[in-house]
């Protein structure tokens, strides 16, 4: 590994490079006015024939299966648009801001042996391109990118998947050799696709052999626990790889726990599932990671808690009937200050109190989010948050909500994160979906199950807060 210095850059970086020729890199952002630094992965190639977004598509996605199908990271990759060219992929970041919550590094008490282990296993992943590289007949001087295959490829893509494709924009095709691949991009439905020249499987095979992951079928989806990741898989996004995966020519089960017997893995991530086969490798853009396993997992518990036993903490809170607004909003503001990248949270004006709405003002290095454009710069930007905490006896519904648009304009804010007990409707879901694309701007939610979470993680402002809440030890075993 060789660590390089670029201080003149906006902020400061380090990069460790495991090669010195080598497209995949850790990028370690030094934060102004903040006691931590941001790790992050960095795919970008140069000096290659042709349009580069096959490279970084593949790249990241080895890199990031290797990564889960060894438990030891669900990552998010994050694009970064061309700045030029509609559609192609310009680089790729990998976030390890989930699970584990590695890419904020506290510099005064750094975790050094999670580090070892994300660089060790990285350095590994991009042994496992550089095999298929190889193995696939790679040369530097003589690799093109005008094959014919390409567009052959997108057909099969689209006839499986039931797409019109005449209507898709920004579709990317390419048949490279040397190395000698056959890729497929569909832009506007979040589907990348590899025939490869090369079998990946035993790369992953060779972890998955002592897997300990489960599989529990939730109400909506699937629910997995491998090591200490947890991830989710929705029936209709696992419809759709089976559909995806006939275009390899494979079998898949029509139910994912049955995977196991089929020649397939299907290794979910918190921005994507990727799917891995004997003929190449795939992948569909959705969210699989924890916020969506915390969800299912509050549906499943209500539905039957004799399912439970394999996927919660020894940890269990029985919350009080009423929630005292003023206490909540002190709690989530404790919390917020714990969270990652939050450089202060404040209390502003008296709560209920005619305030515009606001809560909390949280200062925080965020990533963008789906809808809006990564830089190659910086992967964090330093924002303006408005927090406002909603504790009520049922969910959450629109009509609680202010005109968020507004009260950002109002406070000069630039995201927006609403903290519901115990839970919101599918209205505010799709409010703080579309809203936000719209106006471009940063929003998230919080409910009672990511609450829960980040106080088993908190333990002592959990019990700080009894009149909220009572901690009990779960009558479950993980």
């Amino acid at each position: 590994m060789k660590l390089t210095e670029h201080l003149d850059s906006d902020p400061p970086q380090l990069r460790i490079a495991f090669h010195e020729h080598f497209p995949l890199d850790i990028r370690i952002d030094m934060m102004p006015d903040s006691e931590t630094f941001v790790l992050v992965g960095f795919v970008r190639t140069y000096g290659l024939p042709g349009d580069r977004s096959d490279y970084h598509d593949l790249i990241s996605l080895i890199w990031a299966a290797f990564l889960r199908s060894h438990n030891i990271a669900s990552v998010g990759l994050l694009d970064i648009p061309h700045p030029v060219i509609p559609g192609e992929l310009y680089g790729r970041y990998v976030f390890f801001d989930k699970q584990p919550s590695a890419s904020f590094v506290s510099l005064a008490n750094p975790d050094y042996k999670l580090i070892k282990q994300i660089l060790m296993a990285s350095s590994l992943a991009g042994f496992v391109f550089s095999g298929l590289y190889r193995d696939s007949g790679g040369n530097p001087d003589q690799e093109d990118c005008e094959g014919i295959e390409g567009e052959e490829w997108r057909k099969t893509i689209a006839r499986h998947l039931g797409i019109r494709t005449t209507r898709e924009r920004y579709t990317l095709t390419n048949h490279r050799r040397l190395p000698t691949w056959v890729y497929c991009r569909l832009n506007q439905q979040g589907v990348s696709a590899f025939k490869l020249n090369g079998n990946l499987m035993p790369d992953f095979n060779s972890a998955l052999s002592k897997d300990s992951s489960r599989i529990v079928e939730g109400i909506s989806g699937y629910l997995i626990k491998a090591g200490n990741l947890q991830n989710y898989v929705s029936k209709p996004v696992y419809r759709r790889l089976v559909k995806l995966l006939g275009a390899y020519g494979e079998r898949i089960p029509a139910r994912l726990e049955q995977l196991r017997q089929s020649g397939s893995l299907i290794l979910p991530i918190e921005s994507h599932v990727i799917c891995v086969t004997p003929a190449g490798i795939a992948a569909l853009q959705v969210n699989c990671g924890l916020k969506s396993f915390l969800r299912e997992r509050a549906l499943l518990l209500k539905r039957n808690q004799s399912e439970a036993a394999i996927l919660h903490s020894t940890v269990n809170f029985v919350w009080s009937r009423k929630l005292d607004h003023g206490r909540f909003e002190e709690m989530i503001l404790q919390l917020l200050n714990r969270e990652p990248g939050v450089n202060w949270a404040r209390q502003v004006g008296v709560s209920n109190a005619s305030d515009g709405g606001r809560d909390i003002i949280a200062d925080w290095w965020l990533g963008p989010t789906r809808w809006q454009k990564a830089s190659e710069k910086a992967a964090l930007e330093r924002q303006q948050v408005v927090v406002q905490c909603k504790a009520f006896t049922n969910s959450v519904n629109l009509s609680n909500l202010p005109d968020v648009p507004q009260v950002l304009d109002l406070h000069d804010a630039s995201g927006y994160l609403l903290v519901a007990y115990p839970q919101v409707t599918p209205q505010v879901v799709d409010y703080l979906t579309r809203v936000p694309k719209k106006r471009n701007f940063w929003a998230d939610w919080w409910t009672k199950a990511e609450l829960e979470e980040k106080l088993r993680s908190n333990a002592d402002i959990a019990r700080r807060f009894s009149d909220l809440l009572t901690v009990v030890d779960s009558i479950f075993n993980d």
